[in-house]
């Protein structure tokens, strides 16, 4: 019984040999699957783990950050990273293909960390307003203009990413039209 089962494990694996699609197939399918895991894990542990300690704590700040969702929004890098590294390890996969996926995870791993700090510039009005109370004046305009230019930056970043050109060229770019619509 086991004989068999060995010789159609050595059938099955010189048959994806002599496929070198079917190879780049399961070399893709192994990374999404090794990502996707690795995210549950860490949402099905890591973020219900922080959730309990932050119910527990005495504190209020942690509960702002929870609230505005930080930690999720934090976890969601990890995948991205294994993608982003685990497009090397498949064989058979051309290089334009490589480059191209790499591209596009290091421009999510972008928006994932502009979520992030957009959603902790809230938590962090949240917890001025909550201990600051009426006497002082309100920090949300302040973190509003922050925030937006958090989502300029990152937006320059993601396109120089995806078009593999400098930032220095959108910032060019952005100089230009700034100057003809002041004329």
């Amino acid at each position: 019984m086991l004989g068999g089962m060995n010789r159609t494990l050595e059938h099955a694996a010189a048959w994806v040999a002599a496929h070198p699609m079917i190879q780049l197939l399961l070399g893709v399918a192994a990374v999404l699957l090794a990502a996707w895991a690795i995210h549950l894990a860490l949402r099905r542990f890591l973020i219900r783990g922080i959730d309990g300690l932050v119910r527990r704590s005495s504190v209020s700040w942690d509960d702002a950050l929870q609230e505005a969702r930080v930690f999720e929004r934090t976890v969601l890098v990890v995948p991205v990273i294994i993608i982003w590294q685990g497009m090397v390890l498949i064989p058979e996969i051309p290089d334009s293909l490589v480059d191209f996926l790499q591209r596009l995870a290091v421009s999510t791993i972008l928006l994932v960390g502009m979520l992030t700090l957009n959603a902790f510039l809230a938590a962090l009005n949240v917890i001025y307003s909550r201990s600051a109370g009426e006497e002082l004046s309100s920090i949300k305009g302040y973190l509003e203009i922050a925030q937006i230019m958090v989502v300029i930056v990152a937006g320059i970043l993601i396109l120089a990413v995806l078009l593999d050109r400098s930032p220095m060229v959108f910032l060019g770019g952005l100089g230009a039209m700034t100057a003809v619509l002041l004329v």
